[in-house]
């Protein structure tokens, strides 16, 4: 059995726990978007506002934070790919060094499609 998490709606400041694996959730109350903030996350009172927007500001502090991460990762895979190009490139050509390339530059340019989801 899967465990719970936090969801919480920040349109309503309404919080729910519900299944870790669903990808969305839209809140009871007043239809917006849910947010998964993970297991044990203190869900203030819907009374203290305050504290309810330094929730919001550190989720989307995180959030940002975790996507500059992705993205850096992203760029490095990229450099990478272009480094194994170069150094196969350099090579004397064969049937072999042309498909491994030919690999290599799909994969780098699957990171590229990827980059704008981290923007």
């Amino acid at each position: 059995m899967s465990s719970n998490n936090t969801w919480v709606c920040f349109a309503c400041n309404s919080g729910f726990r519900k299944d870790k694996n669903l990808r969305s959730l839209n809140c009871q109350f007043c239809g917006s978007s849910c947010v998964n903030l993970g297991y044990k996350i203190a869900i203030p009172l819907k009374s203290k506002p305050k504290l309810w927007e330094q929730l919001r500001f550190d989720y989307y502090l995180r959030e940002r934070q975790q996507r500059a991460d992705r993205r850096d990762q992203c760029l490095q895979r990229i450099r990478w790919y272009e480094q194994e190009i170069a150094k196969l490139e350099a090579r004397p050509k064969s049937i072999d060094r042309e498909k491994v390339i030919l690999n290599l530059k799909a994969s780098r340019a699957d990171l590229w499609r990827e980059l704008p989801l981290f923007g």
